[in-house]
């Protein structure tokens, strides 16, 4: 089962600099505290901490005493302070971060399953690692303490702050690019060298940006959590480590006596569900009527729709033979009369049979404009029709769904509650008013325009219920 390595990393001032700052950051400490701490004075007030072993803590770096190590690492600072001065005109600041510490800790019951000879090949794999990835040089390291009198057994390192030209330069070195080395590429080479150990979870950018924004905040919360936690001394850890075992412990208490009230109300819960599902029945029942007024609207209106397409077609046909007959007429005159003079004489005298037929067809285009006519005002009337029963029916679906919707949402629990609670069915009645009123108000509305058009509604069992709704002694949902 592989394992996770805590390494938290701190920057290191002098604390006799007096820096503005000093003391207030999470990310930076004293360094003559953290070197006596981690050196053979043991400057700890860790309640975990086991003076009787410190005897058996191992001293790996150049310097085991603290004292001794902050002494040539002030005298160190001060001969590269001159030397800067003398080349850029100026010293070392006040407040200058000067080295870093960090520790290799992974979880105490893992190292202390291993054999010894585990521990100290995990421990060297671990600093081998870190020198590999270019997180620590050995000519920069001034302290390398493996202590094992402080619960499981884990290694500090104390590194001088110098970058890659050998200049003091803390924000350069402590940077984004050594957390995520020690995030992700010190687990891989681990793995590599035969230690079962996993990533950390870090604050990955790219990660959010497939998120959703609630996804994206609560990724967050949890990232800002865990850097909290890292910032906490050994005991407010070990006090927050406390305080969550007692919030689980009455987490659980209070889950268990939630489970047995459940228990207790699972015969009401079942007589509620039974009645909700005698509600939604009923309330399909009374809105049948509804929907057969539905389908009846939409039958109008299709049939409007032919009403409509045949007195266009009739229309066209008319044109189409009226233009064709007076074709006709006008060939049949000319080739009677083909000389244009005698064609006009002719044409108009009453004294030929030909003026006949000229006035019966006449007569013939006058009723067919009369019938156009006519068909014009029915496809008219049948437009308007139409648009009335389209607005009608959409009113009608709106007034179904929300009286379809009143005893899903209110009515089925309202007879309940009376019995079992009184108090609680007051406010209940004034929710069931102000929902179920304005949906008798559009039932009614609705019920008089279509009673204008002569068109079936279906809602005069739902206006009558609501009416009634305080006869007798059952409550609302009954």
């Amino acid at each position: 089962m592989g394992f996770k390595v805590g390494m938290p990393v701190l920057k290191l001032k002098n604390a006799r600099s007096g820096g503005k700052n000093r003391g207030k950051s999470k990310n930076s400490g004293n360094l003559r505290s953290v070197l006596g701490e981690a050196g053979t004075e043991r400057w700890s007030a860790t309640k975990t901490l086991d003076r009787s072993l410190s005897d058996t803590n191992e001293h790996l770096g150049p310097y085991s005493s603290g004292v001794e190590a902050y002494e040539a690492i002030m005298a160190e600072v001060e001969e590269y302070s001159e030397a800067y001065k003398a080349e850029h005109g100026r010293g070392v600041r006040k407040d200058a971060v000067l080295a870093f510490a960090m520790i290799v800790k992974p979880p105490a019951e893992v190292v202390n399953a291993m054999t010894p000879e585990e521990r100290a090949r995990f421990f060297r794999d671990s600093y081998d690692t870190l020198v590999e990835l270019d997180v620590l040089k050995d000519d920069n390291v001034r302290m390398r303490e493996r202590h094992r009198d402080e619960g499981g057994e884990h290694e500090h390192i104390v590194s001088m702050a110098y970058d890659g030209d050998g200049r003091l330069n803390g924000k350069k070195v402590v940077s984004l690019g050594m957390f995520k080395k020690l995030n992700r590429e010190f687990p891989r080479r681990m793995r590599a060298k035969g230690w079962d150990v996993e990533e950390c979870d870090v604050y990955d950018q790219d990660a959010v940006k497939g998120m959703t924004p609630e996804e994206a905040d609560a990724y967050k919360a949890e990232h800002r959590e865990r850097k909290a936690r890292q910032g906490l001394s050994a005991n407010e850890y070990i006090a927050l480590k406390h305080a969550e075992e007692a919030e689980r412990r009455a987490i659980d208490a209070y889950d268990m006596v939630r489970q047995e009230t459940d228990l207790e109300r699972c015969g009401v819960h079942v007589d509620a569900q039974e009645a909700y599902d005698d509600a939604v029945i009923e309330a399909y029942a009374e809105m049948e009527p509804t929907r057969r007024a539905l389908k009846d609207a939409d039958k109008r209106i299709a049939e409007a729709d032919e009403r409509e397409q045949a007195a266009q077609e009739s229309e066209a046909r008319t044109k189409s033979l009226n233009s064709q007959v007076g074709l006709m007429a006008v060939r049949m005159n000319r080739m009677m009369y083909p000389d244009p003079d005698e064609y006009k004489r002719h044409l108009w005298d009453p004294a030929y049979d030909s003026k006949a037929s000229i006035d019966d067809f006449g007569e013939f285009v006058s009723r067919q404009d009369e019938t156009a006519k006519r068909n014009a005002r029915q496809a008219q009337a049948n437009a308007q029709e139409r648009e009335e029963l389209a607005r009608l029916a959409d009113d009608i679906k709106v007034a179904s769904a929300e009286a379809d919707s009143v005893p899903e949402k209110t009515g089925w629990m309202m007879g309940w509650i009376r019995q079992h609670a009184p108090k609680a069915y007051a406010a209940a009645q004034n929710a069931y008013e102000k929902r179920l009123k304005p949906v008798i108000d559009r039932i009614r509305n609705v019920q008089q325009r279509a009673h204008q058009r002569r068109v079936p509604t279906g809602f005069d069992d739902v206006a009558d219920a609501y009416e009634h709704r305080f006869d007798g002694d059952k409550g609302l949902g009954e």
